[in-house]
């Protein structure tokens, strides 16, 4: 089929995308992660949130065959997300990008419960148009087909067509509660409860008429294969204070900016289900979903606190490790120099972006600066102390090699200390705009959220 922009669209669909490949995909993924998590272990994450060797394996499949689908086609996947350089995050809204979440609940699944899932969402030009997502606990697997819907068994068995049918509010219908929600807020109204780990399973329960409501918060990742889904079928998930999210990624309904405190994730808690549902909300529901989000700042302040003071969330001195192993250096130097104004790790991290320096044209002196400083953080007696200096010294000659090939022929420690210092100065200057530069970004976006 020819593709062009105007046959892809939200309502019809990518004419690459293939139902049958995508249903054995995630089959597939599916298979993998109930027969490896009996003996699978989990740690956490930078965010708090859990990641078992299956997660990883699960995304790394994904991304070789769902690229091979889609020649030329960009990836992004919760695992690996944090190794992509802003420029190729640029991209992924131009052209085809698939959006994945390998094991979408994995707190739940790494424990021995059902509620999880796997999602694959396919973009193009910013749009989610196609989607699929299978529950293998729970037997479920849906995707998009052109305009329409299928379901099928999680294991097995054909893709059937599938057209769901809307729910009204009852006082008896089952409400599923994202983590954040169920932290945050007390619900007295009579209608059942149900916490979940998975906004896949829980928005996925709503389609299938098990469940009547879903209210939660997420990240664009989790749900990217259910976002085509809900708008084929007229599902519709109301964001207060920032519209509806739809398939339109750009909409105004995630938090995309790459100075997000909480990139990628909902800009409020969102309500899902059908329109007369949503209509239908009693106030008591309404009022403390209102009161829930003019208290979201402050509650996330507080965890954030908890979470950094337990060791669960990782300073910016690990932060700049993780870059650094990943070969983003500008990265690493700017979580660095953020460690050191925090005092994180103080020596560590004036040691490590001093050694960074030196492998970046133009940064000697300030490789030479901040050994500088890890000496004069060291006791005398400090076992380390003549590395440093050694180190420091193998800096200043090759500063001296880069004066003396621009020009600078002067052999006096004088003249070499005058030009060293109007560097750093230079260097210094740079720094301290940048940082100021992202502390009133910052400023500008506490003042922004803290609006009621």
């Amino acid at each position: 089929l020819p593709m062009t922009t105007a046959t892809i669209t939200p309502s019809t669909g990518h004419p690459l995308w293939n139902p049958e490949a995508i249903a054995q995909l995630l089959r597939t993924c599916g298979q993998n992660a109930l027969h490896g998590r009996r003996h699978g272990a989990w740690r956490l994450k930078g965010d708090g949130s859990l990641v078992t060797a299956l997660d990883i394996a699960n995304e790394r499949l994904l991304r070789d065959e769902l690229t091979r689908l889609i020649p030329g086609s960009r990836f992004i996947g919760e695992e690996t997300l944090q190794s992509c350089t802003e420029d190729y995050l640029d991209d992924c809204f131009t052209g085809d990008c698939w959006i994945v979440d390998p094991i979408d609940g994995t707190a739940p699944f790494a424990h021995g419960f059902p509620l999880w899932a796997v999602s694959v969402g396919l973009m193009h030009d910013g749009h989610l148009v196609d989607g699929g997502v299978c529950m293998p606990s729970l037997g479920e697997l849906l995707l998009t087909a052109g305009p329409a819907l299928l379901r099928a068994d999680a294991d097995a068995g054909a893709l059937r067509p599938f057209a769901p049918e809307p729910q009204s509010w009852s006082p008896g219908g089952m409400i599923e509660l994202g983590q954040a929600v169920v932290r945050t807020c007390r619900l007295t109204l009579p209608n059942p409860l149900l916490a979940t780990g998975s906004a896949v399973q829980a928005i996925s329960s709503v389609i299938l008429g098990d469940a009547m409501l879903y209210i939660g918060r997420f990240k664009l990742y989790d749900i990217a294969g259910l976002l085509p889904i809900m708008g084929r079928v007229g599902l519709r998930a109301l964001v207060p204070g920032h519209g509806e999210m739809t398939p339109d990624v750009r909409g105004g309904a995630f938090e995309l900016a790459s100075t997000a405190a909480h990139r990628w994730s909902l800009r409020a808690t969102a309500r899902i289900g059908w329109p007369q549902t949503l209509e239908q909300l009693p106030d008591e529901l309404n009022d403390i979903l209102r009161t829930m989000t003019r208290t979201t700042i402050h509650s996330a302040l507080l965890l954030l606190a908890l979470l950094l003071s337990s060791g669960c969330l990782p300073s910016s001195f690990e932060k700049a490790r993780q870059k650094a192993d990943a070969g983003m250096e500008a990265d690493a130097c700017r979580l660095y120099e953020q460690a050191i104004l925090d005092g994180d790790h103080l020596l560590d991290a004036h040691l490590e972006l001093a050694r960074l320096c030196e492998r970046i044209p133009n940064r000697l002196t300030l490789a030479w600066f901040h050994y500088e400083q890890a000496l004069q953080l060291l006791p005398d007696d400090d076992a380390r102390r003549k590395a440093i200096v050694t180190a420091k010294h193998d800096v200043m000659k090759a500063i001296h090699t880069q004066l003396e090939q621009a020009g600078f022929r002067e052999s006096g420690d004088l003249r070499l200390k005058v030009n060293l210092l109007e560097e750093h100065a230079r260097n210094l200057n740079r720094w301290l705009d940048e940082l100021r530069q992202e502390n009133r970004l910052l400023r500008l976006k506490l003042g922004e959220d803290a609006q009621p």
